[in-house]
């Protein structure tokens, strides 16, 4: 309590409703215009955040209200209760503090009892018909404080609706004139009835409790005339910092009250550095009474849609105000939290304080809490949005996308996810498209294989034929078998060469193979080891042209010595023609070379079957 130089006794109040009397109250245009409407018997309806002073415009409004016979009653639904509580006793708990408010003296419970036939909700409208109505013939306004403590309740829409036909009963029970209902709490219009087969909550005047104006807070002077030399240029500084909020500017009303004398021209200095060091600096621990961290709680309350008020709200700290829309659910929790406004169909931070207090830093620190993928977003928003480098993909995206379903997020959050789920699609297609080109270069190899190996057994067949036409012309011709024996080892060279040739083809295959199963694993890893795939197809592919380059020099190398063996079959049979003479001594060496070529038929056999299975690898 401060005494000023008149010698009256002033008092700043910080946190709690305002008593009768007291010094420090500020009449605002939403105390005219609450009176005046209860006062016409229209239903009102003040919704708005905390502390900002709806229970100290009640109380003040009721005595205005009572000092002109109007009667008035009022239930704190917060004494109610809200958690394990049936409808019937919550009912018959509201008529019971209606009945003490209104000194009606009636036995409660009694009556409420009496009434067993009728549900609780028709008990508690019969209530206020043959009760309240019945036992008072003067006008009524019935406070109802701390609605938002009812929204949980699961017949709150039955409550709200009970009121409105409250008003509709008015054109047909003349008593319902008399009665009038003013309902209070940090909650919307749209929260009181959400049932959308009902018709919504839609009566009544809606009453703005705006913060303090210079103008309406001149007598908050009072108090400071002992501790500066311009009460009133404190007042405007004070006012520059708290934007009017009335818990914040009664707190630095009391500070400055309490400080050391504020000579002229040292406002504006001597306010900040109070502000800094008794209400900024360490906030959460010299927030007594608790207001900032009202304000945090409820602004983090909800999982699920904190971080999208927290990017909203982190837009308007840096535009300085933005564009208002009232269906917006982010705007309206903000709203309800206090820590912006609405002027003139722009939001804006409510106060200096709080923009210095819930600043960008700590928006950033809370955001980090509150994403799992925090530094990667804040390093891609750095960026411009331009280094994919920093977008999530394979695990890490998806457990975002777990975590972000069902929450409410801030833009950037949903342009982050979406563009990384674009980045890891496009991915996915680039990975489809090169499987797709190397199972094509595979088929050609096939392709080569299959063509190898026809052409290694028209080899084979050639080599046979000439083998065996070389037998016959051994039977006439000892010279004849020598030549014979000549092409024998040549078929047999050949068939070696055939075989090894097989072979390499099938080490060719399997290192394409081993090269397309590297490649599929590289894709799985980030954008730079792309370009190593690619480079590694490129190499694949090389090697496969050379492969097809080699076919085609193999395949004329072969036609040049298929002539070659018909000009020496030619020879042979010339040779035939000669050898006819020594027919008895080729037949003896026909044979023996018959012996040793039975002997080399099991070895083709298992010649041909190799070639079988590698035609089936």
């Amino acid at each position: 309590m401060q005494k000023n130089q008149f010698g009256s006794n002033f008092t700043y109040t910080v946190g709690g409703s305002l008593k009768q009397g007291d010094s420090s109250y500020v009449i605002r245009a939403a105390d005219q215009a609450f009176y005046k409407a209860l006062n016409n018997g229209e239903f009102c309806y003040v919704l708005n955040s905390r502390q900002m002073g709806k229970s100290s415009l009640r109380v003040r409004t009721m005595q205005r209200l009572q000092s002109e016979g109007i009667k008035c009653g009022v239930v704190d639904i917060t004494s109610i209760g809200n958690h394990d509580v049936t409808a019937d006793m919550w009912y018959l708990g509201v008529a019971r503090r209606l009945v003490r408010s209104f000194g009606i003296k009636i036995n409660t419970r009694q009556w409420w009892e009496s009434q067993v036939d009728l549900s609780p909700l028709q008990r508690f409208g019969e209530f206020f018909e043959s009760i309240l109505l019945t036992h008072i013939p003067e006008k009524l306004v019935i406070f109802i404080d701390e609605i938002d403590s009812i929204l949980r309740l699961d017949f709150k829409d039955d409550f709200f609706a009970l009121i409105r036909s409250f008003y509709e009963l008015r054109a047909e029970n003349l008593s319902f004139e008399r009665l009038t209902f003013a309902l209070l709490g940090v909650a919307t219009p749209s929260d009181l009835i959400q049932d959308r087969n009902r018709t919504p909550f839609n009566i009544g005047k809606a009453i703005e409790l705006k913060g303090f104006q210079i103008e309406e807070a001149t007598a908050l002077t009072t108090g400071l005339a002992r501790k500066v030399d311009s009460p009133y240029a404190v007042l405007q500084n004070i006012l520059a910092w708290t934007g009017g909020q009335p818990f914040l500017t009664q707190k630095l009303c009391r500070l400055v009250a309490e400080a050391d004398f504020i000579t002229l021209g040292n406002e504006a200095q001597t306010i900040e550095k109070l502000v800094r060091t008794q209400i900024i600096e360490n906030w959460e621990i010299q927030d007594e009474p608790e207001h900032l961290r009202t304000i945090r709680d409820r602004i983090l309350r909800d999982e699920e849609s904190s971080g999208r008020l927290l990017g909203y709200y982190q837009d308007i700290l840096k535009e300085g105000m933005i564009i208002s829309f009232t269906d917006d659910y982010a705007q309206q929790q903000l709203l309800l939290s206090n820590l912006i406004i609405r002027n003139h169909g722009y939001l804006k931070v409510c106060s200096k304080i709080y923009a210095e207090v819930f600043n960008p830093e700590w928006i950033e620190n809370t955001l980090e809490k509150l994403r799992p993928y925090a530094e990667s977003i804040r390093a891609w928003e750095k960026s411009e949005q331009m280094n994919h480098s920093f977008l999530l993909q394979g695990k890490g995206l998806k457990e975002a996308q777990l975590w972000a379903a069902g929450k409410s997020l801030r833009d950037l959050d949903y342009e982050f996810l979406a563009a990384s789920q674009l980045e890891e699609k496009q991915k996915i297609e680039q990975a489809l498209v090169f499987e797709f080109k190397s199972k094509q270069i595979l088929e050609k190899a096939n392709k080569i294989a299959k063509r190898r190996l026809q052409i290694g057994m028209l080899i084979l067949g050639i080599a046979l034929s000439a083998a065996l036409g070389a037998i016959q012309l051994a039977k006439s011709s000892v010279e004849a078998k020598y030549k014979a024996d000549e092409v024998t080892k040549e078929v047999k060279r050949k068939l070696d060469r055939s075989a090894n040739q097989l072979a390499f083809l099938n080490s060719q295959v399997a290192n394409a193979m081993n090269k397309l199963n590297k490649s599929r694993t590289a894709l799985e890893k980030s954008r730079n080891d792309k370009r190593m795939a690619k480079q590694e197809a490129d190499f694949v592919k090389a090697n496969l042209n050379k492969a097809i380059w080699d076919s085609k020099q193999s395949i004329t190398s072969l036609k040049q010595k298929q002539l070659t063996e018909k000009e020496k079959t030619a020879q042979a049979l010339k040779l035939a023609k000669i050898a006819n003479s020594s027919k008895k001594i080729a037949l003896i060496q026909y044979n023996k070379i018959k012996k040793e070529v039975k002997k080399k038929i099991p070895n083709c056999i298992i010649l041909k079957r190799n070639i079988f299975l590698l035609r089936t690898i």
